[in-house]
């Protein structure tokens, strides 16, 4: 079977796709006028698709491109709205959302103020619109609130400071956990340490030093579940900042001789962190919505590629996968011709070249949501490309010739035709 099977172009040049043309088993067509996607064909294909699921993660394969935005706000919409979705977890240190969230419970604010605060992946004027509507539904809705957390490691000294400032810690403890951390102060200062390490070919951490470490925050996380806090979001926040803690020192004991490794360590924290906000603070019934890069929430991560060292990471998805079962659902995104906004830089632009899954799929013409499992053996046959619908992802934000097949990394695919880069001012 070719690509012109599936609506692609023949030997001959020529499009088999018409607007008309049925759709393979797995597939909808999720078009909208204007470059929006279909509401109502998109709640029926989210509708079937969360059954059974209490996590569900939304990704994008670059950063800053606005039309995933606007369809990780759509779909999250609809599982707000219909799905008992009450949770919104980020790709981001908690520390920045806590003023968000005061914000979408009722409290005073700016909510373009405070997503300035934020990585700069969350810059852009629609998740600003977008914190408002979920503000409006809160004050709507008092029975179903929605809440926003982070779920990133890397804020160490608020970590230590959250520790500080807890009664019912052990205090004796943290002071000898503190007195052997090694680049707790803020991101510059740990990232001045590191840099020096580099110069100096050395490592920051002992195997011996970190096994300490992690031992101290062990003791100090089963005190936490012995009874070492007030109420279920409580211990949520205090083991987050001890997890923050292990993996940060994760992290820099990797550093900087292993980048695969000392990522790796930054992904098993997140994974930490979503299991524990599962399991005190979520309620029975509800939903999370997780939002971070189709690398991150993959089931299993493709092989990297740096300085021809070849590593297998455990990424966030996959300890979620590993964890939670079929409970944790993964959506990739996906696009062809792909715009991303770039920090203090002109837009960057991506086009999926020839061979490509996205390629393949722009022959269609129609924006799709695919259901890997529904789509089956289609997605593992020479059906849209000549790899195993294996090619890269366009615009690998890794960009290490990093190569994933959909079928085994996401539940679902949605796939867009275009998407611009982020519009950073709200309307």
């Amino acid at each position: 079977m070719s690509d012109a099977d599936l609506g692609g172009k023949g030997a001959e040049g020529t499009t088999g796709a018409s607007p008309g043309q049925p759709l393979p088993p797995g597939m909808a067509d999720i078009t909208g006028p204007d470059e929006k996607l279909d509401a109502q064909a998109l709640k029926t294909v989210l509708g079937r698709f969360v059954e059974g699921a209490s996590v569900v993660a939304m990704g994008e394969s670059v950063h800053n491109s606005e039309g995933y935005m606007s369809s990780r706000i759509a779909m999250t919409k609809i599982l707000i709205e219909d799905h008992a979705a009450r949770h919104l977890l980020l790709e981001q240190p908690s520390e920045a959302l806590e003023g968000i969230d005061r914000y979408l419970q009722g409290s005073a604010g700016d909510p373009a103020a405070l997503v300035a605060k934020l990585y700069w992946v969350w810059q852009s004027g629609s998740f600003v619109d977008f914190l408002r509507w979920i503000r409006r539904h809160n004050s709507d809705h008092p029975e179903a609130v929605v809440a926003i957390a982070g779920i990133d490691p890397k804020q160490p000294a608020a970590d230590l400071a959250r520790l500080d400032s807890r009664a019912g810690v052990d205090s004796a403890l943290v002071g000898r956990l503190k007195r052997h951390l090694v680049g707790a102060g803020s991101l510059e200062e740990t990232r001045a340490v590191i840099v020096a390490a580099i110069q100096k070919n050395q490592k920051l951490l002992s195997a011996e030093h970190k096994t300490e470490c992690d031992r101290l925050i062990d003791e100090l996380s089963d005190k936490v579940l012995a009874g070492g806090a007030s109420s279920g979001c409580e211990k949520f926040q205090l083991l987050a900042a001890l997890n923050g803690l292990k993996s940060w020192q994760g992290f820099i004991y990797q550093w900087p001789f292993s980048n695969e490794l000392g990522a790796s360590e930054r992904d098993k924290g997140m994974a930490r962190n979503v299991v524990n906000y599962r399991r005190f603070v979520m309620r029975p019934g509800e939903r999370a919505v997780l939002w971070a890069h189709n690398f991150h929430i993959s089931y299993d991560s493709p092989k990297i590629e740096i300085n021809d060292d070849e590593t297998k990471g455990s990424v966030l998805g996959r300890s979620l996968r590993e964890t939670l079962g079929d409970s944790y659902r993964a959506i990739g995104l996906i696009g062809f011709k792909v715009g991303a906004a770039l920090p203090k830089a002109a837009p960057k632009n991506y086009q999926a070249g020839a061979g490509s899954l996205e390629h393949a799929l722009s022959a269609l013409d129609r924006d799709l949501f695919i259901d890997t499992k529904a789509a089956g053996k289609r997605l593992d046959g020479k059906v849209l490309m000549s790899e195993i619908f294996s090619g890269d992802f366009v615009g690998q934000e890794y960009d290490t010739g990093s190569r994933m097949n959909p079928r085994e990394q996401f539940s679902g695919l949605l796939f867009l035709r275009r998407s611009k880069p982020f519009i950073r001012d709200s309307p």
